[in-house]
């Protein structure tokens, strides 16, 4: 006997697949650039070192190099935990629409991890203290060390995953997105009287 009171499941609009594709390609810029960055800690730790050695601003090349392993894995896990909502969104579940706006939020207000990476020697400007190389000249030796791919994949990598973010968030909020993932009230339809029979 059919189910009156389950409702049909309703059909995923194309904001939502565009959505999970564009979070698709943002975890996969940000494996990417992670890598990349984690690829270069190496040289740029000795820059920072070369740069530093015999000035006040000594040894924290040590602490730049941790902070760009943690903020890389971390860019990472994020990756990871954006296919997996990308996933649940597709399947209409409204807490990781949420979530995926929390974390989205949160990337964007960050500048994303990719820009962080690229623009982070500019801001160790220790130009104040006597014998600190200025940001400027950082920079310089940097783009010197680091291979020359670099910096233009950091950027072109962390500037079109915010852009692919910044679309799929707004898919998200949409209002065929908002039906899809409004959950469905079953409508109770009385049972229907048997027909009454001849006496027995």
């Amino acid at each position: 006997m059919a189910d009156h009171t389950a409702p049909a499941a309703a059909a995923r609009p194309g904001s939502v697949t565009t959505s999970s594709y564009l979070l698709y390609v943002y975890a996969a810029l940000s494996v990417i650039g992670g890598i990349a960055n984690l690829s270069i800690i190496g040289k740029m730790t000795d820059v920072y070192r070369d740069a530093y050695e015999g000035t006040s601003a000594e040894g924290t090349e040590g602490t730049i190099a941790v902070t760009s392993v943690i903020t890389g894995v971390i860019g990472l896990l994020l990756a990871a935990a954006f296919v997996v909502l990308a996933i649940f969104n597709n399947r209409g579940k409204n807490a990781s629409r949420i979530v995926t706006w929390v974390l989205g939020g949160i990337s964007l207000c960050c500048g994303g991890f990719g820009v962080v990476g690229t623009l982070f020697s500019g801001s160790m400007n220790f130009g104040s203290q006597e014998g600190v190389p200025d940001a400027a000249e950082i920079q310089r030796r940097l783009e010197d060390a680091l291979p020359g791919w670099y910096f233009p994949l950091s950027l072109a990598t962390a500037l079109i995953g915010l852009l692919a973010l910044v679309v799929a968030l707004i898919l998200l909020a949409l209002p065929p997105s908002n039906e899809f993932f409004r959950k469905p009230t079953a409508v109770w339809e009385p049972p229907v009287p048997e027909s009454p029979q001849s006496g027995s």
